[in-house]
């Protein structure tokens, strides 16, 4: 992989890329970057986007919601939502990308608690075991931009917004601008 340093993280990948941005999964691999968006004020947004091998974006979402997260809470909840899609679209191969390396540290040890976050991280297992392959990996932030600008997305909208044929021409640039990195 070009220009990449490469730390194990209790098993994880924790990718640091120094020469490009987002990287490119294996043939016949989805990525799914995920990111969660505390807005004060407004509430949290999630943002999501699913990347062939090639870094053509597939689908987006971007959910918006009133409710007051706490910022890892959010992002466990960004996980399950990406997740969720990928197998709602039948992806049976994928990596999820997340910039909360925490979450990723508690899922990766199957950490368990009393807490809501872990029945979101117990739904996260679940769900987990319906694909062939699922990996989870920790991208710098600087390298999970379009999951973060779905995150931010504006206009402020309550609900779900899915794109599948054509992203909004703003993200659509983000994604441009990270495969050039």
């Amino acid at each position: 992989m070009r220009g990449m340093e490469q730390e194990e993280v209790t098993g994880m990948r924790e990718v640091a890329v120094e020469l490009g941005g987002w990287e490119k999964p294996g043939v016949g691999v989805k990525k799914v970057n995920v990111n969660a968006g505390i807005l004060a004020g407004f509430g949290v947004g999630w943002g999501v986007v699913c990347r062939d091998e090639v870094g053509r974006v597939e689908w987006g979402i971007v959910v918006q919601d009133t409710v007051v997260r706490d910022p890892k809470f959010a992002e466990a909840e960004a996980i399950l939502l990406g997740l969720t899609e990928a197998r709602n679209v039948g992806i049976r191969k994928v990596i999820v990308e997340s910039d909360c390396l925490e979450v990723l540290k508690d899922l990766e040890k199957r950490k368990a608690g009393r807490s809501d976050i872990f029945l979101v991280y117990e739904e996260i297992h679940l769900i987990s075991c319906w694909f062939e392959f699922v990996s989870f990996s920790f991208p710098r932030r600087k390298y999970n931009t379009v999951a973060h600008e779905l995150a931010h997305f504006v206009p402020w909208s309550l609900g779900r917004r899915v794109w599948t044929d054509e992203v909004p021409h703003y993200i659509a640039n983000v994604v441009n601008d990270d495969l050039k990195l």
